[in-house]
C-alpha cells in the first residue's frame, strides 16, 4: 500500500477528538522543503546526488541547511507515537490541496529512498498538512467552535516573529510571546530557544509559527514531556496576515479566505 494522506476535514477531526480526549498532543507538518531537509536531499538537483547540507531551503521562509537542522528535522519525524500527529503535503486528495503530479512522484521516491537507507522510519499513513487553511475556508464554523471550546480557554505560548490582529481575533491574545527572526530562525535557536523553556510549564498550547524550526520544536517540546499541546500553524498564520504567497492560495482560494475573516469580524 502507498502512503496515504487523510483529507482535511477527517484531519480536522482527528485533532479535535485528539483536544477531547484532554491529553497533550502534537500536530506537526512536514512540507515538500522539510521531506528534502529529512532526506539530507538538495532539492535543486534534478539527479539528488547532493547533499542539502549548505543550500537553501524554502522559496520564501529561507534557511540555510545545517547538519544539525538535518539531524533535528529527522529525529522530529522519527518520533513513533499516535498523540504525536504528522501531516505532509505527499499525496493530498482535497479539492484545491494539490502539488503537481511530477513533484508529488519525486517526493515519494524520495522518501522511499531514505527509508532503504534505514535513516527514517517506514510511515503509510499521514494527516493534511493543509488542514488550518481549507478549513478555515470551508468549515470556519466547525473549526471555530473547536477554537472556542479546547484553544481559547487555554493558556497559550505563540512563537513566531509576529502575532497578527486576526490571529488574536481567531485564537486570542498568547499568555507568552516568544519572537524569533522571520527567515532563518534556526541559525539562532539557541539564542531564543530559552525563552521558550521559560515558560512552557506554564501553558496548555503552544503555536509553532517560525518555519522549518517549528519542526524541531515540535520534537524539543515532545522531548519535554510537559502536559502542553503543539500545533504547528504554518502559512495559516501568514494568511491571517493577509500574506497570500504560496502556491496552494491560488484559485480563489485567497479570496475565500477574506471572506472568512469577514465573517469572523462581523461576529
Amino acid at each position: 500500500m502507498g502512503i496515504q494522506t487523510a483529507d482535511c476535514l477527517t484531519t480536522l477531526k482527528a485533532i479535535e477528538l485528539q483536544f477531547q480526549d484532554g491529553d497533550r498532543f502534537h500536530f506537526t507538518r512536514f512540507g515538500d522543503g522539510d521531506i528534502y531537509i529529512l532526506c539530507n536531499i538538495n532539492q535543486h538537483d534534478p539527479e539528488w546526488k547532493g547533499s542539502a547540507i549548505g543550500s537553501y531551503a524554502g522559496k520564501y521562509n529561507r534557511f540555510l541547511v545545517t547538519d544539525d537542522l538535518v539531524k533535528e528535522t529527522r529525529e522530529s519525524y522519527n518520533i513513533e507515537d499516535s498523540k504525536y500527529m504528522l501531516g505532509t503535503i505527499i499525496n493530498q486528495n482535497d479539492p484545491g490541496c494539490y502539488i503537481l503530479p511530477q513533484d508529488n512522484t519525486r517526493l515519494i521516491d524520495v522518501i522511499n529512498y531514505t527509508e532503504s537507507k534505514d535513516l527514517i522510519v517506514k510511515r503509510k499513513q499521514f494527516f493534511h498538512h493543509y488542514v488550518f487553511i481549507r478549513m478555515f475556508v470551508s468549515g470556519f464554523q466547525h473549526f471555530k467552535d473547536i477554537v472556542d471550546t479546547h484553544i481559547k480557554p487555554k493558556k497559550t505560548m505563540y512563537i513566531g516573529d509576529k502575532v497578527s490582529d486576526n490571529f488574536i481575533k481567531f485564537f486570542g491574545k498568547p499568555d507568552y510571546f516568544v519572537e524569533t527572526p522571520s527567515t532563518n530562525s534556526y541559525e539562532t535557536i539557541e539564542e531564543w530557544y530559552p525563552n521558550v523553556l521559560k515558560n512552557i510549564s506554564n501553558v496548555d498550547i503552544a503555536f509553532l509559527c517560525s518555519g522549518f524550526s517549528s519542526r524541531v520544536l515540535s520534537k524539543r517540546i515532545w522531548e519535554l514531556n510537559e502536559k502542553v499541546t503543539c500545533l504547528d500553524m504554518g502559512s495559516f498564520v501568514s494568511a491571517l496576515n493577509l500574506d497570500f504567497n504560496r502556491f496552494w492560495f491560488r484559485g480563489g482560494v485567497a479570496e475565500a479566505f477574506k471572506t472568512s475573516l469577514g465573517v469572523l469580524h462581523s461576529e
